[in-house]
């Protein structure tokens, strides 16, 4: 092995180490899988019934019973009662006007940069870390008839009185609290207080910058506070800092970037830019020095409260005092600005109107109006807190109003602040108990029970109809009557048997084409009001409908009314007759539900199986399918497409799709809340769906959640996270009609408008990460260093100390302790950035949110970690991925999160890395190689002397066997070579045969013509010689010798034919000959011509000949320039097949130090690509069986190789071909 060798073995050996210790098998952007659904899709399976058998009708003779009893029933006399439905309120009055001029008020000269001004100084302190609290789900307080949802301390808030509520750029809720800051992202709370560096726990309002830093203003005197989660310090400014007073009253951020804190001691304006804090003060020319509220409008325009309102216009220079005060102000996006006083409402400013509106008490809400803020939500409706009376929500443009208190749901009549976020939902802070969240979007969801003032208290809601005048009839088992309910009104009645009913109890309501609504209610007769006649009847046992149990009723197309009572009952009215089918005749239990089909066949539901009946043949069949034959169903109804939908207790919802015969089957698995079905309904293209536990909306999915997603439903689920007071509704019992949704839930009636499907997709954040299961701290002395000056002392929560810059406390001992390193931190909740750990801290938790703030139960999550997954995870809903006993390397974690949208956030990424052991690390690795490399060595060059002689002996056996194998194998080809060669030339003889069979015929012919002729002389000449005739038989002899001269020349002519065929056919000796070109050419084109013609009979083709009769003899190989000639006029003639006019030329020309001969055919030429490959072995255009391909490559190397001469070709495709042969005459 030469040095080389060696140096190439040990350096492959190093990277084959190198390789293993830095390989990880786990594969790398795995595609999110967007196709995936964590249900599985409903099963399809054909739709089977049993044969259609004969059904028994029993036809009732109507003249052996009495007629049906009638009675006025007048529904205006019963008296009504008002109920709040949740919908708007009219305004009792129109807001009241009064005019306002903004430029009758004096224009006063105002320079901000002449105020006086000082450097700003802070009082700094290290953040603490703030307590994590995972957050439950809210939840609707017990009795509330909204959508108000708790979050307090069950959700990790501190404290009972929620004072100012904020939302930064990243979606964060921030949230003052009498007992800390609290942030909440969907998934955790946090909790800053004492502990955490805040001077008193009691916050009063937040302020987020434009930095994202939080100012906080305590309830106490104690100035305020800036949070900076990004360098870990809080700092705190106090008269001791520069700021006039410590009982702050308002805090601002202009556009400048400018805070503008009011005190009871001026104004003071901090330029966090340039660290410097101005002092604004009735000298400077404010109208007093107590100032409360303060805002800024989209004209940049400051208003702040004091003695009067003062306008501030820093850019035009000037300030006006306008008597008056607001507690708070808000500006619409008309540029309107509202004011929230104290005793008089909700002022709304309209300047360019000149125009003052008051809407408070007199128009039928509040004037107590406390600090907390005015708020517009996506609506444009303004959200008014009270102090004693709940919230109002004024629609402006509709001119109505809302009212929100402890009587619908609010946790506390006392309203502290009011903010709306960027998910649709308004936060409600309280003094005392929790805060409560309103989703503007969710639907409008509200409930209604005996507390206001339904007749039913203990049973549940069975019947619903909607009458002619949209009025909802409810109805229950309570036997307490019926409930009538205008929602237009905003009222309700309730009748019973003093009103003319059979009875108190219905178990079934229904409204009939003719608006009449029907009623039965257990074995009571069937009642029939028509509102619009004030006309009740009765159907009992007396007009032959026997007083059985009734369970439900159903209208047909042709207005029949078919009622479930022991069997069936078909009541049609138009041909006066009543017909009965009992339960022997065919049904198999109790019918449930009725539905009729786009065939009028009628589908009914019952305790045991679903039937179908065909009344015009008078047949029914029973569905007959694996597992849902003989089990119990509940309602069916039938939707816009023909499609019928039925419901079963316990084993899903089933579609039937009629055009197509099949059914679909849902089930848990495929994302219901729960597998028993008792309500259906049909809204805007959804299904409607009250199950066990919940609401569930089924609508073909049309339009995809995700790019890509292949699922055919969409599927949304709605329970008490959605606003729903109980989950069990009852049979039969929901209304899908007009106005709103109606679902009788146990003992409340839940009422909800079509909810606003969100199409908002916040980031998905990891907020935290844990090593060996402890939550770190990545905000590291070196980072907290880079934000501060040297001079800047960092005050400890004890009393009188202090550090400096330079000896920071250590405040992440555990991970330098444990030699984590990073190179800074990222992202709202500072994660580190390029993380790498030692092989030891190899256990890795991951926490993250989708920031989700409303409908948080139905947030979910994937995530991956490369280099360890091999796929993503499956959907769940923990917030959290744990991975133990990871190996060294580099690792990326990706997660996303999808909400009640069913859509997918773009993943995020962290990436760190696990460094190896140092028995594992690379230089470790290295080490062992040039151990092993050495090891290699020093056996090699043992082993190399031992074994350099064998290698040899054997390499030579080898090169030997090789060597014989090539000589074999050469031989072998050169043997193939010459027989195809061969082949070729006979192939070539055989084209030639026909041809000189008719060149040889031509001297046959001649020859036996003159020997016959001979033969006639002789016996002439004889006959003259016997007669002595002398001169006769001289010329007769005369005669002969020139017949056998003729003889002897034609003779010869064909032992020269023949010659040359064996000439052609035998093995060429290589010799050169000097030849006549000419001659050659003329002679095989005639054989060629001659042989075509004898081989087609309907060949035909001219050709000419143009030769230079100049032309000298050349040395050449004649067998061999033959076939080229032969083999490229065979080509010429092939290629004017079907072509008007065939025409082949042969053409010989003298040029220098050569000769010329052109072969030209008029056929249909070639294309370029044909051309490019005309010489190569094998190639050919003619059809399979008819050439080898040989041809033309043999020519052009005889031409070449042979002769040292040039084969050319021109070719225009329709035009013509034409091959040029050029020859040197002396050829070395």
């Amino acid at each position: 092995m030469t040095k080389n060798q060696n140096l190439t073995f040990i350096t492959y050996c190093c990277l084959i180490l190198l390789t293993v210790s830095a390989c990880n098998n786990s594969p790398r952007n795995v595609p999110f899988p967007l196709q995936e659904s964590e249900f599985s899709e409903p099963i399809t399976e054909k739709l089977i019934f049993s044969k259609p058998q004969k059904l028994e009708w029993v036809n009732i003779n109507q003249d052996s019973f009495q007629p049906i009893k009638s009675e006025k029933f007048d529904l205006d006399k019963i008296p009504s009662k008002p109920i709040v439905l949740g919908n708007p309120i009219q305004l009792l009055k129109p807001m009241k006007d009064s005019k306002f001029d903004l430029n009758s008020f004096k224009d006063t000269l105002f320079n901000l940069d002449a105020a006086p001004t000082k450097k700003l100084r802070y009082k700094m302190a290290l953040l603490g870390q703030p307590k994590r609290t995972k957050s439950s789900l809210p939840r609707l307080k017990d009795g509330a008839s909204d959508n108000l949802l708790k979050f307090g301390l069950d959700q990790g808030l501190s404290g009972t009185v929620y004072s100012d509520i904020k939302q930064d750029k990243n979606g964060i809720i921030w949230i003052a609290s009498d007992d800390g800051l609290n942030s909440f992202d969907g998934e955790y709370c946090e909790t800053f207080s004492l502990g955490q560096g805040l001077l008193s726990p009691w916050i009063i309002r937040i302020l987020i910058d434009k930095q994202d830093q939080i100012w906080v203003r305590y309830q106490l005197n104690n100035g305020v506070s800036v949070i900076n989660k990004k360098t870990g310090i809080i700092k705190h400014i106090t008269t001791s800092e520069g700021l006039s007073s410590n009982s702050v009253r308002g805090i601002m951020e202009d556009k400048k970037g400018r805070i503008w804190i009011t005190t009871d001691k001026g104004i003071n304006v901090i330029n966090p830019k340039d660290g410097t804090i101005k002092l604004l003060t009735k000298d400077h020319p404010l109208s007093g020095n107590s100032y409360g509220k303060i805002f800024q409008d989209s004209k940049e325009r400051i208003w702040v409260s004091g003695k009067y309102i003062d306008m501030i216009d820093v850019k035009a220079g000037i300030i006006k005092h306008i008597p008056g005060y607001f507690n708070t102000i808000v500006e619409d996006k008309g540029g309107h600005i509202w004011f929230g006083v104290y005793s008089m409402g909700v002022l709304m400013l309209d300047e360019k109107a000149g125009v003052l509106k008051q809407v408070g008490k007199e128009q039928g809400l509040s004037n107590e109006i406390p600090f907390g803020g005015l708020t517009f939500d996506e609506k444009d409706r303004l959200w008014i807190p009270t102090i004693n009376d709940g919230v109002y929500v004024f629609n402006v443009r509709e001119q109505t109003y809302q009212h929100f208190s402890t009587a619908n749901g609010l946790s506390n009549d006392k309203v502290t602040s009011i903010f709306a976020d960027n998910q649709h939902q308004i936060w409600i802070g309280l003094n005392g108990g929790e805060a409560n969240i309103y989703n503007v979007a969710g639907g409008g969801i509200h409930h209604l029970s005996s507390n206001d003032g339904l007749s039913n208290e203990t049973s549940f809601y069975y019947g619903f109809a909607q009458d002619s005048l949209s009025r909802v009839w409810v109805s229950s088992l309570a036997k307490t009557g019926i409930d009538i309910i205008d929602e237009k009104n905003g009222t309700f009645k309730t009748i019973t048997k003093e009103h003319g009913l059979s009875g108190n109890s219905a178990n079934d309501l229904m409204t009939d084409s003719k608006g009449r609504v029907w009623i039965v209610g257990g074995a009571s007769a069937v009642d029939v009001i028509d509102p619009m006649a004030g006309i009740i009847s009765h159907i009992d046992s007396a007009q032959g409908i026997d007083r059985k149990f009734t369970t439900t009723l159903f209208e047909d197309s042709k207005g029949q009314i078919w009622l479930s009572r022991d069997g069936l009952y078909v009541i049609n009215e138009k041909n006066k007759t009543l017909k009965r089918l009992p339960k022997s005749n065919g049904l198999r239990a109790t019918v449930l539900s009725f539905a009729e089909d786009n065939e009028g066949q009628i589908w009914v539901t019952t305790e045991n199986g679903l039937q179908v009946i065909n009344e015009k043949e008078g047949t029914i069949k029973h569905l007959l399918m694996d597992g849902l034959t003989s089990i119990e169903y509940s309602d069916i109804n039938k939707d816009n497409n023909g499609n019928i939908w039925i419901g079963t207790n316990g084993h899903g919802l089933i579609m039937a799709n009629l055009n197509t015969g099949t059914i679909t089957r849902f089930t848990i698995a495929n994302g219901l809340p729960n597998d028993v079905i008792y309500s259906i309904n049909e809204r805007d293209g959804s299904i409607w769906v009250g199950t066990g536990k919940g609401l569930c909306v089924i609508t073909p999915n049309s339009t995809k959640a995700n790019p890509g997603e292949n699922i055919a439903w969409n599927i949304k689920n709605y329970g008490k996270p959605q606003g729903f007071l109980r989950l069990d509704h009852n049979p039969r019992s929901s209304l899908a009609q007009d106005g709103k949704l109606w679902f009788g839930i146990s003992d409340v009636l839940t009422l909800m408008d079509k909810p606003q499907y969100d199409t908002i997709l916040p980031p998905t954040f990891i907020s935290n990460v844990d090593i060996m299961g402890k939550p770190q701290n990545f905000l590291s002395n070196k980072l907290i260093q880079s934000s501060l000056q040297k001079t800047d002392t960092i005050w400890s929560m004890k009393e009188d100390t202090f550090y400096l810059k330079t000896n920071l406390p250590k405040i992440v001992e555990y991970l330098h302790e444990n030699n984590i390193t990073w190179q800074g931190i990222t992202g709202p909740f500072n994660l580190p950035v390029q993380l790498k750990l030692p092989y030891n801290q190899n256990q890795v938790d991951f926490h993250f949110t989708g920031m989700y703030l409303d409908n948080m139960d139905k947030t979910r999550y994937r995530y991956i970690l490369e280099g360890v997954d091999k796929s993503w995870s499956e959907i769940t809903e923990k917030a959290n991925a744990e991975y133990r006993n990871l190996l060294h390397g580099k690792y990326t974690f990706k997660v996303s999160s999808r909400g009640f949208n069913g859509k997918w956030s773009k993943p995020v990424e962290f990436e760190f890395e696990i460094n190896p052991p140092w028995w594992l690390s690379i230089w470790a690795y290295i080490f062992y190689g040039l151990c092993v490399v050495a090891l290699g060595y020093a056996t090699n060059i043992f082993m190399r002397r031992r074994l350099l002689t064998i290698e040899r002996e054997r390499t030579r056996e080898r090169e030997l066997a090789q060597a014989k194998e090539i000589e074999k194998a050469y031989s072998d080809l050169k043997s193939t070579q010459a027989q195809l060669i061969q082949s070729e030339k006979l192939a070539s003889l055989g084209e030639l045969t026909a041809g000189i069979a008719h060149e040889i015929q031509n001297p046959l012919n001649f020859v036996n013509n003159f020997s016959e002729v001979s033969g006639e002389l002789v016996a002439e000449m004889e006959e003259e010689m016997k007669e002595g005739n002398t001169d006769i038989a001289l010329e007769i002899a005369s005669d002969l010798k020139q017949n056998l001269e003729k003889i002897n020349h034609h003779g010869k002519r064909a032992s020269s034919i023949v010659k040359g065929m064996l000439e052609h056919s035998r093995t060429s000796s290589g010799e050169k000959e000097l030849i006549d070109i000419n001659a050659l050419a003329d002679e095989y084109l005639r054989l060629a011509y001659h042989g075509l013609r004898a081989k087609d009979s309907s060949f035909n083709a001219d050709f000419k000949t143009d030769f230079d009769e100049n032309l000298p003899k050349i040395e050449v190989i004649p067998q061999d320039i033959g076939r080229v000639l032969l083999n490229l006029i065979n080509n010429a003639f092939y290629a004017t097949k079907g072509v008007k006019n065939p025409l082949v030329e042969i053409k010989t020309a003298s040029v220098e130090n050569g000769i010329l001969v052109s072969v030209r055919d008029n056929g249909t030429g070639m294309s370029e690509e044909v051309k490019a490959k005309i010489f190569q072995p094998f190639f050919t255009t003619k059809p399979t069986g008819e050439g080898t391909g040989l041809g033309l490559s043999l020519a052009y190397d005889i031409v070449t190789k042979g002769h040292g001469g040039t084969l050319e070709v021109e070719s225009t495709e329709a035009e013509g071909t034409t091959f040029v042969i050029q020859l040197p005459i002396t050829i070395a």
